[in-house]
């Protein structure tokens, strides 16, 4: 059974107003098919529409009779969609280098046509580049000459071979994940409160969408949770286990199978990460110059843009270690509620908002949007607001005499409440 229920040690008190949601109430006939009888029962379920932004949905409880026998309240403060990764590659931080090895004609592996046979796959058996073939990289070799095998007088009948490769050595030992997000799991935390005979007892459960949740007489599921296009839902991810940005496309020179991989940096490096390489003659001997492209991720997972948390519209991305997640307050959510052998009402309280607005600031229709700085109070209890944006922007909010509120918006410029 997907359930996680906690029972909270001390008793709470709701003082929230009951909120206007739209409800259909049904009667259920269930028979349980057990091993040498058949039990069936009648029961009233009712579905809910409502969105998960704190507001608090009241039920009465009747028994068969007509007879009052209790209350429930219900209240979400989001709907919590957790990214199923799909990794992409393992990589490191890394800078690219060069390392010649320059021969004459008959000279270590210059000898035939061996130059001609050199791939960037091939390991060449060359003293100077003992070093640079620990490393993943490409070997490359070109016909050459020096200064001393190219002038007339010294000219020799073959030309000399410079050998050269290029490679990637790391500059941290982190290794970093990329990975999608092509499945995200939809799941909403709902606190319900019960008050039977003066006894309240409370209870926090959690719904996975598809699945019933069950709590003494009560029986809960979420039929369909919207699922509204967000520009979080197309992006990639860089990890390295505790930190996370969020990022366009990542591109890479440098390929790692898998982490542990990336750990031994058994990896492959693209021939791109170093192109118009060119033979340069100096007083050292014959050298070769490439333009390469180093990758610094501490950059990106630094850099306050990209790094978690942060804004994608109207959703805040975050993580916990590897894990991605968002919490959306805007996405409708239809709740099945079932009590056994009870028959369900629906509570309404009616009440006034007033919306009192400070500032708004942020960037106009971009992913990080902007903040709208308010104070919503009620002449009694608290509300769920609505909020009404003069370019058709609207968001809801929970209004109360309290704190002023904070709410991430694609920005307008005046509010009815």
């Amino acid at each position: 059974m997907a359930m996680a229920i906690i029972v909270l040690a001390t008793l709470i008190t709701m003082t929230e107003q009951c909120s206007e949601v739209i409800s259909i109430n049904a009667k259920e006939e269930r028979c349980d098919i057990l091993k040498n009888e058949t039990h069936c029962t009648i029961s009233d379920t009712t579905e809910i529409t409502l969105l998960p932004a704190g507001q608090t949905v009241c039920l009465y409880m009747k028994g068969v009779k007509g007879e009052n026998m209790g209350t429930v309240k219900l209240k979400m403060d989001h709907v919590k969609i957790t990214c199923l990764p799909k990794a992409e590659l393992a990589t490191r931080s890394y800078v690219m280098k060069v390392q010649p090895s320059h021969r004459r004609p008959k000279r270590g592996l210059c000898e035939e046509d061996y130059c001609s046979t050199v791939t960037t796959s091939t390991l060449v058996k060359e003293n100077d580049l003992e070093v640079a073939n620990k490393y993943p990289g490409n070997s490359y070799c070109r016909d050459s000459c020096s200064p001393w095998d190219c002038t007339p007088i010294c000219a020799l009948p073959t030309a000399s071979c410079l050998f050269y490769r290029t490679f990637a050595v790391p500059t941290t030992n982190t290794v970093y994940e990329i990975f999608s997000c092509p499945y995200w799991r939809y799941g909403v935390e709902v606190f319900l409160q019960t008050e039977i005979n003066s006894t309240v007892e409370n209870v926090n459960i959690s719904l996975i969408e598809g699945l019933t949740s069950h709590w003494k007489d009560i029986s809960m599921s979420t039929m369909s949770i919207t699922r509204p296009p967000a520009p979080v839902f197309g992006r990639q991810f860089i990890t390295d286990g505790i930190n996370t940005a969020m990022i366009d496309k990542f591109s890479s020179h440098l390929f790692c199978h898998n982490a542990s991989a990336a750990e031994s940096f058994s990896c492959e490096v693209s021939p791109e990460a170093c192109t118009n390489c060119q033979q340069a003659v100096t007083k050292e001997g014959v050298t070769v110059s490439c333009h390469c492209r180093d990758q610094q991720i501490e950059e990106t997972i630094e850099n306050p843009n990209f790094r978690l948390p942060t804004m994608a519209g109207r959703y805040e991305v975050k993580n916990d270690g590897k894990e991605v997640y968002t919490e959306s307050h805007h996405t409708p959510v239809q709740l099945i509620v079932k009590i056994d052998s009870m028959k369900v009402i629906t509570a309404i309280d009616g009440s006034t908002c007033n919306i009192k607005p400070y500032n708004l600031s942020g960037c106009y229709r971009c992913d990080t949007g902007g903040e709208f700085h308010f104070q919503c109070s009620t002449d009694f209890g608290q509300a769920l607001a609505t909020v009404k944006c003069a370019d058709g922007t609207f968001f809801t909010q929970s209004c109360n005499n309290c704190k002023p509120k904070v709410q991430g918006l694609n920005p307008c410029w005046g509010t009815i409440c």
